[in-house]
């Protein structure tokens, strides 16, 4: 365990990853009126719904709001 205030690499060479699950799917729609439509081959690369968008907007907005769209 490391001792408080150390890292094993300085901060200044160091990034932050933010994970981000992404919005609804019609993937997700379509899995929750039958579990096994996950597994099929149309809905591999599934585009959002209406409301995926909404939430893909709201997030953006929150990024711009908190100031993380200006760390780099």
């Amino acid at each position: 365990m490391e001792a408080a205030g150390t890292a094993m690499y300085p901060l200044h060479r160091c990034k932050t990853i933010y994970l981000v699950r992404h919005a609804q799917g019609i993937h997700n729609v379509e899995g929750e009126k039958d579990p096994s439509a996950y597994m099929s081959p149309t809905l591999f690369d599934a585009q959002l719904t209406p409301l995926g968008w909404k939430q893909v907007d709201g997030l953006r907005e929150h990024v711009k709001k908190c100031g993380l769209a200006k760390k780099g």
